[in-house]
């Protein structure tokens, strides 16, 4: 993130508990849900390394890791998720008709990355450079494709995660260009306690 290798690491350890409690009280169906928080954490201490390494050798790998879960993963994993989850066949068929989308996002990230990637810390921000640049467009559907699925989900902690995340998209795109990517997983992270909160709800009482 733009701040130092402390707040990652800080993070990713934060994100990891609760990642942890939430899948020790997870319902089966909740499982992949209450990895979010987990995967967040990791995610994280990842980036943590790149600060460490400044970029270069481990560092450079560390980036090139955290971006490709970033492009290539979460577009696939939350409408998965959300559908394993969710009971309602109408809502399920809604979070399967953005998975395409999101195999799209995760092949266009793919490609992208098989460019080479430079990573540029010269501004004490974490900014990744790639080769071949994105759109506003494909920005807008991947927030879509990992946003959508939240919504549509019943339980309110799941909607408050999806809404923060948003904002935090918002934020990160008006004010922390170029460095957005980074910034934005950082603050989605650290809203992954609602993930616990959400889990905990689902578990004792049924919703």
């Amino acid at each position: 993130m733009c701040f130092s290798a402390e707040a990652s690491f800080g993070a990713g350890l934060v994100c990891s508990a609760i990642g942890a409690m939430s899948l020790r009280i997870a319902n089966k169906k909740d499982l992949l849900i209450a990895a979010i928080p987990l995967l967040f954490g990791i995610q994280q201490i990842i980036e943590g390394f790149v600060w460490l390494f400044e970029g270069k050798g481990f560092g450079y790998f560390s980036g090139f890791i955290f971006i490709t879960i970033a492009f290539c993963f979460w577009t696939i994993y939350i409408p998965i998720a959300t559908f394993v989850s969710e009971t309602d066949k109408v809502k399920q068929n809604l979070m399967l008709l953005l998975l395409p989308f999101g195999l799209y996002l995760s092949s266009y990230g793919a490609y992208s990355l098989s460019f080479p990637l430079r990573i540029d810390l010269s501004t004490n921000q974490i900014q990744y450079i790639l080769s071949v640049p994105s759109s506003v467009f494909l920005e807008y559907l991947y927030s879509t494709v990992v946003l959508a699925p939240l919504f549509l989900m019943k339980n309110l902690y799941l909607k408050l995660f999806g809404a923060s995340v948003l904002i935090f998209f918002i934020v990160s795109t008006l004010f922390f260009n170029p460095a957005r990517f980074s910034v934005w997983c950082f603050f989605a992270a650290l809203s992954s306690i609602l993930i616990f909160l959400a889990v905990h709800q689902k578990k004792f009482s049924h919703i």
